[in-house]
């Protein structure tokens, strides 16, 4: 099941995900920052000002690659981030 609860993201720890697009995911509710990396790639991306019920939005999301699209990538990502 890939809807998850919020008390299990304590601290930034890596999630694999059930996505077609999304290989793995951080998230640190502390400082509001979330990590994706895509599928085929080593390139993480950064996300921040991402609120606990912003993330647990996008654990649900029915297509994960989708909301990052169009949701994260609009209000949250950093381009500066380089890892």
């Amino acid at each position: 099941d890939s809807k998850m609860t919020l008390n299990e993201y304590e601290g930034e720890q890596e999630v694999e995900i059930p996505s077609t697009a999304i290989a793995d995911v951080k998230y640190d509710p502390s400082t509001r920052v979330c990590h994706v990396k895509y599928r085929g790639g080593n390139k993480w991306y950064r996300f921040i000002n991402m609120s606990p019920q912003q993330f647990k939005a996008f654990m649900n999301a029915s297509s994960k690659g989708r909301y990052v699209q169009f949701v994260m990538r609009k209000k949250n990502y950093d381009p500066s981030f380089k890892k």
